[in-house]
């Protein structure tokens, strides 16, 4: 089995990476600590082919139908993933809840 990059799995999915978010607060996107990296603000945001933003709300199962929870989730990773390229060669992402 042949290793591919991040990048060309992503593209191979049919996926491209927006760019990253710009702060709209006075935070800062990532912050590096040691080994670990803390993402902040990755909100389920896509970028329309027109440029306009649109941003994915609702509570799953009552404003939102399942498919609807699928885009947002899809949308917050890949602005989360966008963030995490600008690092020097990331090893590992958690996930906390």
């Amino acid at each position: 089995m042949m290793s591919s990059s991040p990048e060309s799995r992503i593209a191979s999915l049919g996926l491209t990476l927006p760019s990253g978010a710009t702060p709209l607060a006075n935070y800062v996107p990532y912050r590096k600590s040691g080994h670990l990296v803390f993402v902040s603000g990755q909100l389920p945001k896509e970028v329309k082919e027109d440029g306009s933003a649109f941003f994915h709300q609702g509570k799953l199962g009552e404003s939102c139908t399942v498919e609807e929870g699928q885009a947002a989730a899809k949308a917050c990773g890949l602005n989360m993933i966008a963030q995490v390229d600008k690092l020097k060669r990331p090893a590992e992402v958690i996930s906390r809840r």
